[in-house]
């Protein structure tokens, strides 16, 4: 009887120790297995790609006849700059008013100038007076009694930037007239009006009326992405503000037309930004086709590629395959699940991009069924082991009912004896 009792004591501890063992093992198999990524990270060998900005703001000059009512021009790109398109503020260079004589705008570029490489963007925007003479066209600094900044002479300024792009947007007087001196490869170029137009702003309002829709253009719910190719370009916001300033001119019967041209190859953007080429999604494998436009030091880029089982891939190959200083281009490439079992297919995937910027940023491509769209699915470890611990789990009941029922028999053996 002994050996009985201890046969179930023993078997019943097995028991025991076979659930807990099992259900270990079931939840270490679900973490394991818990997602199916394709890991791309990026490499040492990156670098930032920096975007340099000049901001020139006048609207009080010396005296009090040629003052501007508009008083936050400068103010709203800083901010659109910074917070939308995330330039790092030190690479920003704000001149208002008093700040902005010829000399101190040439320095601006200087400073630049000293810092920027053939990897790096550039930005310049200019607020204030403009104006003519001769078949020349003129900015108006802070000293603009003693001197003017002319359309030959901001074009020497950007010629000796020697950097994968630069950027100018004009609000002034005739600032149309820049354009022919201005334009050429590499440039992008957007002004406030024609070359025989005023530029136009109204008291009380903060800002002029071709920075205003500058401004909004940056807004979500105002610009539409025309070609639905996932990404706002330069070129899909001046169709925006150009149409929204002449509308709004022509309701007071005045006319400002603002005039672009664009001298870049790639796509014009101040934001970055992530393009779907074309993806395509097959039963067991990704093939990619992307492009990452804009600026900043890209930390990683992973694909998460989802499939009917849980499984996990990692490949670093993309980064170290990328043929730009900063890794900003286009990316293809096949992603795909090892073994081609009949029952294992692809359900989705995401395409995550980090950007360090002023903030960090993630851009991000998806399609299909996502893992936390749906349940988790058990897989075969994670059901066998459950129900071989379920088994042991009631040999241990059982056990330990046969050893009380045992106890329980004896004390009443003893007492009728």
């Amino acid at each position: 009887m002994k050996i009985i009792i201890l046969g179930l004591i023993i078997f019943s501890g097995a028991g025991y120790l076979g659930f807990c063992l099992s259900v270990s093992l079931s939840f270490s198999a679900s973490k394991v297995n818990l997602e199916e990524s394709y890991q791309l990270e990026s490499s040492s060998s990156l670098v930032a790609k920096n975007f340099y900005a000049v901001i020139v703001d006048i609207y009080d000059y010396p005296g009090t006849a040629d003052d501007l009512p508009q008083y936050k021009n400068g103010d709203a790109v800083n901010e659109v700059l910074a917070n939308t398109c995330n330039f790092h503020p030190e690479n920003i260079i704000l001149l208002k008013n008093a700040e902005a004589s010829e000399s101190a705008i040439k320095d601006a570029f200087s400073s630049i100038r000293a810092q920027i490489t053939s990897n790096d963007l550039f930005f310049f925007y200019f607020s204030g007076h403009g104006g003519s003479n001769a078949g020349y066209y003129a900015l108006t600094p802070y000293d603009k009694a003693s001197n003017w900044f002319w359309d030959y002479e901001l074009n020497d300024e950007l010629d000796t930037l020697y950097c994968a792009q630069k950027y100018v947007i004009l609000s002034a007087c005739h600032s149309g007239g820049f354009i022919p001196t201005i334009w050429g490869s590499g440039v992008y170029i957007m002004t406030s009006c024609q070359s025989d137009e005023f530029t136009y702003s109204f008291l009380g309002d903060e800002n002029g009326i071709f920075t205003y829709f500058f401004k909004q253009s940056f807004n979500p719910s105002e610009v539409n992405d025309s070609n639905e190719d996932g990404i706002v370009t330069l070129d899909e916001r001046f169709l925006y503000i150009s149409t929204e300033t002449a509308s709004y001119m022509d309701f007071f019967g005045e006319s400002q037309h603002p005039q672009h041209s664009n001298g870049i190859s790639d796509v014009p953007v101040l934001n970055s930004c992530i393009r779907e080429n074309a993806n395509y999604r097959y039963r067991y494998f990704l093939e990619y086709d992307f492009t990452i436009f804009g600026h900043g030091l890209i930390t990683s880029i992973i694909i998460y590629l989802h499939s009917t089982y849980f499984h996990t891939v990692e490949d670093t190959s993309i980064i170290r395959n990328a043929t730009t200083l900063s890794g900003f281009e286009r990316y293809t490439g096949v992603c795909y699940f090892e073994g081609g079992d009949e029952d294992f297919g692809t359900t989705g995937y995401q395409i995550l991009v980090t950007i360090q910027g002023k903030t960090t940023i993630t851009l991000q491509l998806r399609e299909g069924s996502l893992h936390h769209d749906r349940p988790p699915i058990p897989s075969d470890n994670e059901v066998n082991g459950v129900s071989f611990g379920i088994f042991f789990l009631l040999c241990s009941i059982l056990g330990i009912l046969g050893v009380i029922t045992h106890t329980y028999y004896n004390v009443r053996r003893r007492e009728h004896a």
